[in-house]
């Protein structure tokens, strides 16, 4: 922060010391580093030192404010994770008054140590965001492929590191799939599974020797890169090569009791493939042995196949109707509805707790779905993400989200959330901070599928 601060402002750091000082009410420790605690003193700090008075403004000041700190993080190693956090998001937010600041962003960030920590889940939506705005300056989305892939055999020459190249033209063909680049993904994959055999020919010595354990990583990668080459291979509509790899991640994963774990994400995307290629009767057998193969725990990806068994249904019935045939019609929305009573039974019986050590007992999140005369079942899903760090000052260990509708959702209806903040391992105490230890906010559906923001 000194190292920062004294590139325009020449204070001792005694100085410094004394300013945060007098702000400790007003500023927090989080995992090592300072931030300011209270969002009204946040937007204080932006109007007086930033001009920013509205959440899209961008002044001179703040861009001169991401010039510095991207100058100051260039100076560190590129590996440090601070750079890898902060570096390429202070130079996004220069590249529109600075066009050779997008070269620079995309430099960095075509590095490969660089992307072996961006490709964690951590940074993996920054990293998409990042290669949007650099391809808004610079050309097209399908050339990423291409620059990895140059970005990767420079890096073996350099290193030698051939044992890191399935993984990371995986993140690679995965950093696509999101982008919508799904033959340059395609290619990604094919060639990562291609380095993938030519590592299994060697001798089990010779690959510890490239990493520790490399055998037994290649070995689970196997059925994921099959697996996502194939989806990949859907939504670029090249059914044929799709349907040959799920056969044979199909046959991969029922061979071998190791890969129990994929059984149930193959036979989902061989349903998907059979929808798309209008195969009812097969997309619902494969639906129904992807729901038989789900771990009970696994809410998310039940409710995915069950929401799916569900478009299947009302858009086989909206054929049949077309054709008045209405009595299969009625029997396809009449299994529509039982699908939805199992969606409906699954979530608001459903309390989890999670069962790892990193939050405190007390920290429950409680999913609670009902509806009134809803006109059709395409809301059945109630997908909310949560994140919990005890770390972190006022996070809420209790949260309670509830929606109440009378009609199917629509793109724009509005929800509310109440965020109850609660001291950790007591849920039965209030918090001693400033102001209501409640908050409610407001939620709105963005699209129609059901993203909260």
């Amino acid at each position: 922060l000194y190292e920062a601060v004294r590139q325009t402002c020449p204070a001792p750091f005694e100085r410094l010391l004394e300013l945060l000082a007098e702000l400790k009410q007003r500023v927090v420790l989080t995992h090592g580093r300072l931030r300011l605690f209270h969002h009204q003193f946040v937007l204080a700090v932006e109007r007086r030192y930033l001009g920013k008075y509205f959440d899209d403004d961008v002044t001179d000041l703040m861009i001169d404010g991401h010039l510095l700190l991207a100058r100051y993080f260039e100076t560190l190693p590129n590996h440090y994770l601070r750079k890898v956090e902060e570096y390429p998001y202070q130079l996004c937010h220069v590249t529109a008054s600075y066009s050779d600041m997008a070269d620079e962003l995309e430099s960095y960030i075509l590095e490969a140590e660089v992307f072996r920590e961006m490709a964690d889940t951590r940074y993996h939506s920054d990293l998409c965001g990042y290669w949007k705005v650099v391809c808004a300056d610079k050309g097209n989305e399908a050339e990423i492929a291409g620059k990895y892939m140059g970005s990767l055999q420079q890096y073996v020459i350099d290193t030698g590191d051939k044992g890191s190249v399935p993984e990371l033209c995986f993140s690679v063909g995965f950093l696509l799939e999101d982008l919508g680049q799904y033959r340059s993904a395609r290619r990604v994959y094919q060639e990562a599974i291609r380095a993938m055999e030519n590592l299994l020919l060697m001798h089990p010595l010779v690959l510890q020797n490239l990493r520790p354990n490399l055998q037994a990583q290649l070995f689970e990668l196997r059925p994921k890169l099959l697996l996502h080459l194939g989806t990949s291979l859907i939504k670029a509509g090249l059914c044929k090569e799709a349907e040959a790899t799920l056969t044979e991640c199909r046959d991969l994963v029922m061979r071998l009791a190791d890969y129990a774990w994929a059984r149930a994400d193959t036979h989902m995307q061989m349903a998907i493939l059979a929808v798309e290629m209008g195969d009812f009767h097969q997309a619902e057998k494969l639906f129904k042995v992807s729901l038989q193969a789900a771990e009970s725990n696994d809410l998310m990806f039940q409710d995915d196949i069950l929401e799916r068994l569900m478009d299947l249904y009302r858009s086989n019935a909206l054929i049949h109707l077309q054709q008045a045939n209405h009595k299969k019609a009625l029997w396809l929305l009449q299994k529509e509805q039982e699908a939805l009573r199992s969606a409906k039974r699954m979530w608001t019986q459903y309390t989890y707790i999670d069962p790892s050590n990193s939050r405190p007992p007390s920290a429950i999140v409680t999913l609670i779905e009902s509806s009134k005369n809803a006109m059709t079942s395409s809301f059945a899903s109630l997908k909310c993400f949560l994140e919990y760090d005890p770390l972190i000052a006022n996070q809420p260990t209790n949260l309670t989200v509830k929606f109440v509708w009378k009609r199917a959702i629509e793109e724009g209806d509005d929800f509310s959330l109440q965020l109850k903040q609660m001291r950790a391992g007591g849920d039965r105490q209030s918090l001693a901070a400033e102001g209501e230890s409640a908050e409610c906010f407001d939620f709105m559906w963005i699209e129609l599928t059901r993203t909260l923001v």
